[in-house]
């Protein structure tokens, strides 16, 4: 489960969530060829605008959601 954080990024709360192994394929396979499996963990670091606007909310640009494509399992 993801968590909003403080003190990251100056004046910007930041969110921190897992991201599931079912996206590794598309995303990590150098990692999983480094590592020689899937067994190790990622997280996502996600930021808003410096308007506040989250990828997830309503009305966010597109380029923000394409430049932040959302692989955690709670966005």
């Amino acid at each position: 489960m993801g968590c909003y954080c403080s003190g990251f990024l100056e004046g910007f709360d930041i969110y921190i969530d897992a991201v599931p192994e079912s996206v590794y394929g598309d995303c990590f396979g150098q990692s999983i060829e480094f590592y020689g499996g899937r067994e190790f963990a990622v997280v996502q670091i996600i930021y808003p605008t410096t308007g506040g606007v989250w990828p997830w909310t309503e009305g966010a640009p597109e380029s923000l959601r394409q430049w932040q494509s959302l692989l955690a399992h709670n966005c």
